[in-house]
């Protein structure tokens, strides 16, 4: 099997080569539709494709959703298990939680092909993304939170009281929130230089934020001074929302380079969203909320007035809905990528791309910086082309296949994910993604 796959990929270089068509593919090579592809697809793209004059994609969508804890049919079952009794204690021994969701759409993209001398093209493009993350710990202190009130008010004694609060202190967690959502419209130019070695472009982007929520923190820490043992927890969130007047349009730059250093090797870099004039937001919407819970010492409390025990105090000061003008700059995810194309046959039957990557992203909960990398195989055949890769990107790990079908004058792209916040989870159902997208041309 893996002789007959070497042998028909050496003949079609050979044939290619004998054709004339194997310089001529070096033409063809441009950018992997990135207008209406995620950064995720983007990188993960080997660069090689059919090069029209004129080119039309529409529909071009991709949804995609994680989470750490339920695979498929667990999350259906939870559903309908939600109007029962659900406790804490039914989610410890899961790990930590994380969830994210994520929309992009592409309703038009226009490619034009100058003479072969630049390529230019024009998209418009909506995306919308919102995750949620929590670790085990926060749970554990939720349960054991609880489970200290019960006992507490059970206790018939100090003996009891005192053993019921035992681990007080090691109260602790948090939680984080993100989510975002924006319109762009982009206009990119691509040449080659350097006989066809040396390929460039850069695409400025005009971007309108409709929704900026950077990532939100809730935290619970507990603690015990002299007098007292205290709980203390508090929550704040802010979001930006779009209303007319108040938004100002923001413009940012990605830049891509690759150099054919042998016919069997290209290296690349790129770098997207680099901020040139940030975007802005007036209409500030908050939710904040501070609680504190105080426990009279143990040793003020005696047998004989154990009333006391139920002298508890419960502050709790909360705002939502508060909203001001308060002017924030907003700025999408700058992404570093570093890649290689690896041409075991001299031209584009078989291409191995290894890509490293650098995230600034203030829009997913918790991380703000996080490092990726990936490894994708593109096999093309007559007129399929199937990609096949895994993926770490900005804490998501995704399984990816996709497949394009040539029709003459009409490309039909259709594609897979599996997705997960780890490589076990992302093959386990916890997370899908899918894509499908048009391109009419000449």
């Amino acid at each position: 099997m893996i002789m007959a796959f070497c042998g028909f990929g050496a003949v079609y270089a050979q044939e290619a080569a004998a054709s004339g068509e194997a310089e001529p593919a070096k033409e063809k090579r441009g950018f992997a539709w990135p207008s209406f592809m995620t950064t995720e697809n983007a990188d993960l793209s080997t660069g090689f494709r059919r090069q029209r004059l004129v080119e039309v994609g529409l529909i071009n969508t991709e949804i995609g959703l994680s989470n750490s804890w339920f695979g498929a049919g667990e999350f259906v079952s939870f559903v309908g298990d939600l109007g029962s009794d659900v406790s804490v204690s039914d989610f410890l021994g899961r790990g930590d939680f994380a969830l994210e969701v994520g929309l992009l759409t592409t309703p038009l993209n226009v490619r034009f092909n100058l003479l072969g001398i630049v390529t230019l093209d024009l998209s418009v493009n909506g995306e919308v993304n919102a995750s949620f993350k929590t670790s085990e710990q926060t749970l554990k202190s939720l349960q054991s939170l609880q489970d200290m009130g019960d006992a507490a008010a059970k206790a018939t004694n100090l003996t009891e009281a005192q053993a019921a609060l035992a681990g007080f202190d090691e109260l602790k967690g948090e939680m984080y929130a993100a989510a975002s959502a924006f319109s762009a419209v982009t206009i990119g130019a691509e040449k080659k230089f350097l006989g066809n070695k040396l390929w460039v472009r850069g695409a400025p982007s005009v971007y309108i934020p409709f929704l900026y929520m950077p990532s939100s923190e809730t935290s619970m820490e507990a603690e015990t001074n002299d007098r007292w043992k205290e709980l203390h927890g508090s929550s704040s969130a802010s979001a930006w929302v779009w209303k007319s007047g108040d938004v100002a349009p923001g413009l940012d730059l990605a830049i891509e380079s690759r150099y054919e250093i042998w016919p069997v090797l290209d290296a690349g870099v790129s770098i997207q969203n680099i901020p040139i004039v940030p975007a802005s937001m007036k209409n500030k919407q908050s939710a904040d909320m501070e609680v504190n819970f105080k426990i009279p010492n143990p040793s003020s409390i005696t047998d004989d007035n154990f009333e006391g025990m139920s002298d508890m105090e419960l502050d709790l000061d909360y705002s939502f809905g508060s909203s001001s003008d308060d002017k924030k700059t907003v700025l999408r995810p700058t992404r570093f990528d570093f890649y290689a194309l690896v041409k075991p046959f001299s031209s584009k039957f078989l291409i191995i791309r290894p890509d490293l990557g650098f995230s600034v992203n203030t829009l997913t909960a918790g991380s703000n910086a996080t490092f990726n990398w990936g490894l994708l195989a593109e096999v093309n055949i007559l007129v399929f082309t199937i990609d096949v890769g895994t993926k770490l990107f900005e804490d998501v790990w995704t399984q990816y296949l996709t497949a394009t079908f040539n029709l003459g004058f009409t490309d039909i792209i259709i594609g897979a994910k599996l997705r997960g916040p780890t490589f076990g989870s992302s093959w386990t159902g916890k997370g899908f993604g899918a894509f499908f997208g048009t391109r009419f041309g000449l």
